[in-house]
């Protein structure tokens, strides 16, 4: 992860940084060769934290607790797919090819010295894949010893000014890693590849990514497949992307050399697909504020290569999405670049006497039942009128509130689009899309908000009043025995595999035992 500054003239300021860790995105290490992950017989992985790792490490703050940040990190994406994690410990400290599977903190040469040549210091946590074939055999998982991690805050803005990184979003992130997900074009998914105290909680793409690795009921869901083509010729890396008709992101890809794409593990649905180009330089995070970095280095075949990026933004609307079924979504499209480059977000203040933005590199958090002032920054981001940007039907833009902050970066023009939005009470939560539209031609801030979700139901809750009982307990026992059907009461489906196990019922009983609220 980077950390870059820039600071524009007036009342502007720009922040960002950047993660050296891209659709869920599943590595690959050749175009028709099956991804990388843990076969079955290797599971559980047990991911062994360093025994020294403690509050008293050098590069944690005082009052961490780096080791029950890790162990919930290793909660997250076995609660949603079929992979299996724990942590264990040992006293291997440095990262190499020795059988064990570790999580280290330790400051040791070896450790330096990887950390060196993936990019030094603008380097957050690294990954060590080993592999036979397409099987996983060992992974390693660093964070930089040279950096400052903390368990103590939870907002960008504040880690930021602090220098510090947050050990539960980059153990999270580099989980993905560890159990074969690339990077991302999805901003405000966990696999990211640039950081935010927001990686902490999965968003729907790190979950079907997750899923199409290690299925749970696979039958259950549908998969959205097609080709892109851009001059007649085959789009490499295009990436393609599911949205509900709620404006909630589901889940996207990249197309592979052939223009071939799947976007796999989608609930059953109607869904607007579209293609656009990814930002670069995809090769490196470079330390260059006027770009929406990406970074699909350092393994499989999107590493180093040319990708198509040279064509518009396409939207392909009614996309229907049946369980256990694929649906065709073919783009052909012509060459040439979109108008406007949405590259940073942030929040604005805007008051009778000033106006003011800090834009970033990580998704801007937005909460159901309120209103907040948004900048969006790029190129020809001014050209953009209010009637020409769209969050969703549940993310209302005033049609008053647009203001425009001229400014440069590295000398060009770099404009920032000002907006005010009301969330309903009842958005959907997870990532969405900012369609701004212009002359006729769109374009798409991929993940640049997201939407907090709504407080996990108590599980056992069926008639939602705040209260598991006894007649609702027997319930989810006749929903786990096969008797009833699950959608009797969803709420004890706690990891949506659509079946309640023995463990998803237990937590009824406490859930029962110690009250939901």
């Amino acid at each position: 992860m980077r950390a870059l500054r820039f600071v524009a003239p007036l009342l502007v300021v720009l922040l960002g940084c950047a993660d050296d860790s891209l659709a869920y995105t599943l590595i690959r290490s050749t175009a028709d060769s099956a991804p990388k992950h843990w076969p079955a017989s290797a599971l559980p992985v047990t991911m062994r934290l360093n025994d020294q790792t403690g509050p008293g490490l050098p590069n944690v703050t005082a009052g961490s607790d780096p080791a029950g940040a890790v162990q919930r990190a290793l909660t997250k994406f076995p609660a949603v797919s079929g992979i299996e994690l724990q942590m264990g410990t040992t006293s291997v400290a440095s990262a190499g090819s020795d059988g064990v599977d570790i999580i280290t903190f330790a400051d040791t040469p070896t450790n330096r010295s990887m950390f060196e040549m993936a990019g030094g210091n603008g380097v957050v946590g690294l990954t060590l894949l080993f592999s036979s074939g397409s099987d996983i055999v060992e992974a390693d998982l660093m964070f930089n010893p040279a950096l400052q991690f903390t368990t103590t805050l939870d907002n960008d803005d504040a880690l930021y000014d602090a220098v510090l990184f947050d050990v539960e979003a980059v153990a999270t992130h580099e989980l993905g890693h560890v159990i074969g997900l690339h990077h991302t074009g999805i901003e405000s998914a966990t696999m990211w590849p640039l950081t935010s105290v927001l990686q902490r909680r999965l968003d729907a793409d790190d979950i079907a990514g997750a899923r199409t690795l290690y299925p749970v009921d696979p039958s259950a869901r549908g998969t959205i497949a097609g080709a892109v083509t851009v001059a007649g010729a085959s789009a490499f890396g295009a990436h393609v992307v599911a949205m509900g008709p709620d404006g909630a992101l589901a889940a996207s890809a990249l197309t592979l050399p052939d223009g071939h794409y799947a976007i796999e593990q989608l609930p059953p649905g109607d869904y607007n697909v579209y293609v656009e180009p990814l930002d670069g330089p995809q090769s490196s995070v470079p330390d260059d504020p006027c770009v929406r970095a990406g970074n699909l280095s350092g393994a499989g075949i999107y590493s180093g290569a040319t990708l198509t990026t040279d064509f518009p933004t396409t939207f392909l609307p009614g996309v229907v999405v049946a369980a256990d079924m694929t649906a065709t979504a073919d783009f052909a499209l012509p060459s040439g670049a979109p108008p406007v480059n949405p590259v940073r977000i942030g929040a604005a203040v805007v008051t009778e006497t000033s106006v003011s933005a800090q834009v970033a590199t990580h998704p801007l958090p937005l909460t159901p039942g309120t209103d907040q002032w948004i900048a969006v920054a790029g190129p020809n981001a001014d050209q953009v009128p209010i009637d020409g940007i769209d969050l969703g039907p549940d993310i209302l833009v005033d049609q008053a509130s647009r203001h425009v902050l001229a400014s440069t970066c590295n000398g060009a023009p770099f404009p920032y689009l000002l907006f005010r939005v009301d969330v309903a009470a009842s958005a959907a939560g997870g990532g969405r899309a900012i369609v701004l539209t212009t002359g006729g031609h769109s374009v798409t801030l991929t993940g640049g908000v997201r939407v907090a979700a709504a407080p996990p139901p108590c599980v056992g809750d069926c008639d939602g009043n705040g209260v598991v009982d006894v007649g609702e307990l027997i319930t989810g026992i006749d929903i786990t025995l096969g008797n009833l059907a699950r959608s009797e009461c969803a709420v004890f489906d706690v990891n949506d595999d659509q079946a309640v196990s023995v463990d998803e019922l237990a937590q009824g009983v406490r859930a029962a035992l110690e009250t939901c609220q």
